[in-house]
């Protein structure tokens, strides 16, 4: 990483400089997956889907960032913590297209909520803030969430290769961890079977 004082983010960005991030996958009781709708107000992707993310705040570590996350973007979800994913941290690079190019090593996380879908978009109603960068979040089930990501990648954030990787992540989610599996054994064997056969229906 680059000696000296912590960079800006937007600093970052601009300069093509390496710098660290997390990615969240907030799972609720019924094995469903919050995306994250972003703000047209958003200089990074406006009107984007995504997920949970966050970038490093100076030397941060990524367990502190992750709970950092919770605390801003999901407060209304008290009590909750994020666990590692398991899966190995990776590069994530992509050039927005406006001098922008985002060079960050990412660690995932999985947030296991008590509650069903149902639930928690109540408690996330009831505690809305006007300011937060998104303009909705939802509940996808997990399946749904994986071909909406195959079948529509430009709906979501740094197409094409975020949507990608959250694929390879969901489903590798899916094969490690025997309580989220279920949910998407079907884009699951999809996979296997190179794509044959009827996709789920989205909603």
């Amino acid at each position: 990483y680059r000696p000296g004082p912590p960079v800006p983010i937007d600093a970052a960005h601009r300069s093509g400089l390496p710098h660290r991030g997390v990615w969240l996958f907030v799972l609720s009781k019924d094995t469903e997956v919050l995306l994250v709708k972003r703000s047209a107000a958003m200089a990074t992707c406006p009107n984007k889907l995504s997920i949970v993310g966050e970038h490093h705040v100076g030397r941060e570590t990524d367990a502190e960032c992750a709970r950092r996350a919770l605390a801003e973007e999901l407060p209304f979800f008290s009590g909750v913590v994020a666990q590692p994913s398991g899966l190995e941290r990776k590069w994530f690079v992509h050039d927005y297209g406006d001098g922008r190019r985002d060079v960050s090593l990412i660690s995932e996380w999985i947030v296991e909520l008590p509650l069903s879908s149902r639930r928690a978009t109540g408690l996330m109603r009831h505690g809305w803030a006007s300011q937060h960068e998104a303009r909705r979040l939802a509940f996808t089930p997990l399946s749904s969430a994986i071909h909406l990501l195959r079948t529509k990648p430009r709906a979501f954030c740094a197409e094409p290769t975020f949507p990608a990787w959250l694929v390879r992540s969901m489903l590798r989610i899916c094969q490690h961890h025997a309580t989220v599996r279920p949910a998407c054994e079907y884009e699951f064997n999809m996979t296997s079977r190179r794509g044959r056969g009827r996709p789920p229906a989205l909603g």
